[in-house]
Parts: C-alpha cells; sequence; structure tokens
C-alpha cells in the first residue's frame, strides 16, 4: 500500500523550546505498556522521584501523576522532561512525543497541523512544519489506525455528505480567499463567512463534478465582492446576540488545568463560586472585565468596544497562520472536532476570531497600548487554541447552538438585489450578506 502524502500548512513553524507550560496543562494518559516501560526505569532509586506517586488510576485510564508544583512528575526544575533526558525521546509516552502536532487522515493524505497553545507555535519559532516530515511519518504509525486511508469524511451539512477530494476543494477555495493580499484580514474572514453561509444553501447534487467548480468560481466572486463592500463601522451586538457572544468569551477565557481536580472540597466550591460571580459579569457587560486567569489585566468593558485598528503586519500574519492551519489541517470538524460536520465547524471557526481579537485588546488595553501588537494577538490565539477542540463544553448542544444562533439566519441580512442569478442555480437561496452582528463581531476598526 502506498504512503499517504502529507500536507503541511504554509508560512508555520515549530521546535519546542523547554517552555513546559503544556506540562502541567494537559493530562497525559499512558497505556498498559507505557506504564510498564516507565516501571521498569525504576524512578523509585532517582532522587528527584523517590517517594512521589507516579501514576494515578482512573477507572477506565492511568495517567500520570503531578508534582508538588501542579506539573507533571517528571519535570525537573529546568523545564526539561526527565523521562526524555535519561532514556531519550522514544520512551516517552505517546502524549508527550505527539503534542503539539495533530495528524488528520483525509484519504490518500495526512493532514498536518499544531496547537496554539503551545508559544513556539504562536510566535512561528523553530523549524518549518515540512523539516518534521520523518519524524512525523514515523510517530503517524502510532498515532492513526491501521485503516486510516479509509476513514469516511465528516458530514458535510447536516448528514449529507461529500468525498474526501470534493471537501479539500472547498477547504483549498477558502485558503485562497484567506490569503488573498488585495484585502484586509478582516475583509477575508468577512468573504470566508459568506462562502460558508453559501455551502450552508448549495443544493450538495451540485457540488459534484462540473457543478463544484462553477460553485467555486461564483462563490469565491461573490464573497470577495462582499467583503469589498462591507460597512465595517456597525455597532457592538446588542440583545441575545451581545449576550451570547459574552458567554463565549466567558468560555474562552477560562482555564481549568489538571492541579485544579486535586484541590480541597472546599477549594473546588470556592472556585465553583467564583466562576459563577464572573459569569453573572460577563452576563452584565459592565464594569471591570473578571479577571478569569489570575494575569489578566483589569480593563473596563466598556473600553473594549473601542477601536484598535485592523490586524496588520506581524499581527495579521499570526492570525493567517492560525487559520491556514485549521484549515489545512481539517481540525475543524469531524473527529478532529467534535465530530461536527464540515459546514457547522466552519461557523465554529470563524467565530474564534473575535473572541481573538476582543482577547487581544483587553491585552493590549492592559498595557495601555493603542495597537494591537503582535504579542498581544498571539497570546490571544494561545488562549483561544486551548479550548478549541479539547475543551468538552465546546462539543456541547449548548455551546455548539450558541455558535450556530451567532451565525444563523435570523443575524442575516440578505442585499435587497442581487445579480447573482448564476449562483442562484447552484443555491437553494440568494448569497446572503454579513449582517450587524457578524460584521460588528469582527469589527475592528
Amino acid at each position: 500500500m502506498a504512503k499517504p502524502r502529507f500536507v503541511f500548512p504554509e508560512g508555520q513553524c515549530y521546535d519546542c523550546h523547554s517552555c513546559a507550560l503544556c506540562c502541567p496543562a494537559y493530562e497525559i494518559g499512558v497505556t498498559a505498556a507505557e506504564k510498564q516501560r516507565l516501571v521498569e526505569q525504576r524512578w523509585e532509586e532517582d532522587a528527584a522521584t523517590a517517594g512521589q506517586q507516579l501514576f494515578v488510576e482512573r477507572k477506565r485510564d492511568t495517567v500520570l501523576a503531578l508534582g508538588e508544583r501542579g506539573s507533571c512528575v517528571f519535570l525537573d526544575d529546568w523545564n526539561l522532561c526527565r523521562i526524555h533526558a535519561k532514556f531519550g525521546e522514544p520512551t516517552k509516552p505517546l502524549g508527550c512525543r505527539a503534542y503539539p502536532f495533530g495528524l488528520v487522515p483525509t484519504g490518500h493524505e495526512v493532514r498536518v497541523s499544531v496547537r496554539f497553545d503551545c508559544p513556539s507555535v504562536a510566535a512561528n519559532q523553530g523549524r518549518s512544519l515540512a523539516e518534521h516530515r520523518p519524524w512525523l511519518e514515523a510517530l503517524s504509525s502510532e498515532v492513526l489506525p491501521p485503516n486510516a486511508g479509509e476513514l469516511a469524511p465528516p458530514a458535510f451539512r447536516g448528514e449529507q455528505r461529500l468525498e474526501w477530494s470534493q471537501l479539500r476543494r472547498l477547504t483549498n477555495a477558502l485558503l485562497g480567499v484567506l490569503t488573498n493580499q488585495e484585502l484586509s484580514f478582516t475583509r477575508r474572514l468577512i468573504a470566508c463567512v459568506t462562502m460558508t453561509h453559501l455551502m450552508r444553501r448549495a443544493k450538495v447534487d451540485k457540488l459534484t463534478g462540473g457543478g463544484l467548480k462553477e460553485f467555486l468560481q461564483l462563490s469565491e466572486e461573490v464573497s470577495l465582492k462582499d467583503a469589498e463592500a462591507e460597512d465595517l463601522d456597525t455597532p457592538a451586538p446588542t440583545g441575545r446576540g451581545g449576550l451570547l457572544f459574552r458567554q463565549s468569551l466567558a468560555l474562552y477565557g477560562r482555564r481549568d488545568l489538571p492541579s485544579d481536580v486535586l484541590r480541597s472540597a472546599r477549594h473546588t466550591a470556592a472556585r465553583t463560586g467564583g466562576r459563577f460571580r464572573q459569569a453573572l459579569r460577563f452576563v452584565r457587560g459592565r464594569g471591570t472585565v473578571p479577571a478569569l486567569q489570575p494575569d489578566f489585566p483589569e480593563v473596563d468593558f466598556l473600553a473594549l468596544e473601542e477601536p484598535l485598528g485592523e490586524p496588520a503586519g506581524e499581527s495579521a500574519e499570526a492570525l493567517l497562520r492560525f487559520y491556514t492551519g485549521k484549515l489545512t489541517g481539517m481540525t475543524f470538524c469531524g473527529r478532529a472536532y467534535y465530530h461536527v460536520p464540515f459546514v457547522e465547524g466552519l461557523y465554529g471557526l470563524w467565530l474564534t476570531y473575535p473572541v481573538a481579537l476582543w482577547y487581544a485588546r483587553l491585552f493590549a488595553r492592559g498595557d495601555a497600548r493603542t495597537r494591537l501588537a503582535p504579542e498581544f494577538v498571539q497570546r490571544a490565539l494561545r488562549l483561544v487554541d486551548w479550548h478549541h477542540g479539547r475543551t468538552p463544553a465546546f462539543g456541547t448542544r449548548s455551546e455548539r447552538g450558541r455558535a450556530a444562533f451567532l451565525s444563523s439566519e435570523g443575524l442575516v441580512v440578505k442585499p435587497a438585489i442581487h445579480d447573482f442569478a448564476a449562483i442562484s442555480t447552484i443555491c437553494a437561496l440568494s448569497a446572503p450578506s454579513v449582517n450587524s452582528l457578524i460584521a460588528s463581531v469582527f469589527n475592528v476598526t
């Protein structure tokens, strides 16, 4: 059987720089074989780990224990892995070795992505991802099932399905819009949202053969024109839309670590009560933004409605890498993202843009800055991707419903007259424009 072709997102680099921020953030499960290998390494005889609990047994699995600092018990004082240092990288648990990479099989291809909650990924530090190919090819034999090339594609919309090749062409069309340098980055995102609206309305039987080519040509033309004409100077979302958006902000802003599970019942109760009070303040959207994390600055909600300009330069480059990685890696739908259909996953992905910019403004305002410097955008993307596709809450019916509402027909205004007769033969409805809520959610000018 031929080896699958590995596909890498353009412009993304990575190498580990031993910040160790992933070590307290993830709970590392170990297989029976991995546990036995660690036992045979006789860590009870090592002065650094002697007398410490190495594993925590759960009902269905085993995870690595945490040390006194709340990080992995095998992390030393220099933020280096003791297993790696003493026995080599191949002896570490698979979860540790694979991070921050993601591998998604799409028929005869394997799509590669990296998580932006890793600071080295967000800052684009290290070698190009393609230079990791030999190591990733070896890793894929452990990560992917033997029948990876035969796995069915995710649903396209609802229960309707397309082939992998068709989903790849749709994704490539979005990538083409995303990299269009003639538009600002915000307008490119608006064009992607409009293309997603068109996909939601497209007749699936028209997305095969020559119909798909026609759809892609027309939808790209419509979306780019729509984005170019869109008025970004719109008011902030109000009413139910504003409330739901702030609820999403609150969910993205929190961070629950594995060490929190080990706290006392009194601490857990106090933490739960604090979360509830913070959630209420986000519901109101007035006063100082709650410090969902200890290092969050004190900024008033109203101050975050004031513009800091569109992301440009290195800030726009970081955003481009983030969305290019998600699209190329196919990590916004299917098995990689709560098993949601292709179109629904796209809506969830686009809604991370206003969330990321809101938090970038929070960090910038907290530092008394008047522009979205790259470090604030990168920090916001790290925060967003710490949850996106990882936190179970985002896969629940309520959160998926929230994302659907923020992108729903009720929040989209159709143009009065559009000369899109050709596209109306493909789509069940005429092409929508981005309405006041979606445009205001994207509002950065």
